[in-house]
């Protein structure tokens, strides 16, 4: 025979646990990923997470091609029509970083939460890039990092529209000039590198000058000395261009 003592306390736990009902169900839908945790779409990509956070774990799978994580770090959406891979190292900040990129087998999206996606392709091995806000033409600053085993494809998105420019790498080699379309969208060709800072950059055309003999000068030597002087400003920016003279 239970007591009234006992029916009274019985009551009041009762009673607190249906208050803590909300909070106990938010931290029963919190599955705890532990660095290095893969999670895999069925048909597409598998997301490794790069350090230790807290995840929604109802519904991580819009698709069978997307893994769709809201974390304790950041909400993160991975999308890809094959069975493609990446290491996401941090998902919010100034930089979104990732490691370990499997895109050989097709396009692999990637979509933080305060970011425009960014798609990569083909041999690239790792990304890091920003907010499209802080990735803009002629700036002077590094827009994305990237390393790739050989040829791919970085795809940036909701750049300024109609906007032609000049990719290049920090130890100046350049990737060619492009041209955003007109939602913003341009997909930049990339080779073999590691850790390859790139600037987009407005490349201006070279500009002459102290020509010798003077322009429109006849020349009477034998064996002139031909000269002339040639300033292109691109070449103290980052990145820098190619000039040919031909005197």
């Amino acid at each position: 025979m239970v007591s009234r003592r006992q029916i009274r306390v019985l009551f009041v736990v009762g009673l607190l646990l249906g208050a803590a009902a909300p909070g106990l169900a938010a931290v029963l839908n919190g599955v705890l990923f532990e660095s290095g945790t893969t999670v895999r779409a069925a048909d597409g990509p598998a997301v490794t997470i790069g350090s230790s956070v807290e995840v929604d774990g109802r519904d991580m799978f819009a698709d069978n091609e997307t893994v769709d994580l809201e974390t304790s770090a950041g909400n993160l959406t991975v999308s890809s029509p094959s069975r493609t891979g990446v290491r996401v190292d941090s998902i919010t900040g100034k930089w979104t970083n990732t490691s370990s990129i499997n895109a050989s087998a097709g396009d692999l999206t990637i979509n933080p939460e305060e970011k425009s996606e960014v798609v990569v392709s083909g041999a690239v091995t790792a990304i890091d890039f920003k907010n499209e806000s802080q990735t803009a033409v002629g700036d002077g600053q590094v827009d994305f990092v990237y390393s790739a085993d050989g040829s791919g494809s970085v795809t940036l998105k909701n750049l300024a529209p109609n906007t032609t420019f000049t990719a290049g790498a920090t130890d100046g080699s350049p990737l060619g000039k492009y041209t955003t379309d007109a939602n913003g969208e341009v997909t930049i060709s990339v080779d073999s590198a590691s850790g390859a800072g790139v600037y987009l950059y407005e490349g201006s055309a070279p500009t002459l000058s102290e020509f010798n003999p003077p322009d429109g000068d006849d020349i009477s030597e034998k064996n002139p000395t031909l000269s002339v002087q040639v300033n292109d400003s691109d070449f103290s920016r980052p990145g820098g261009d190619n000039v040919t003279v031909k005197i």
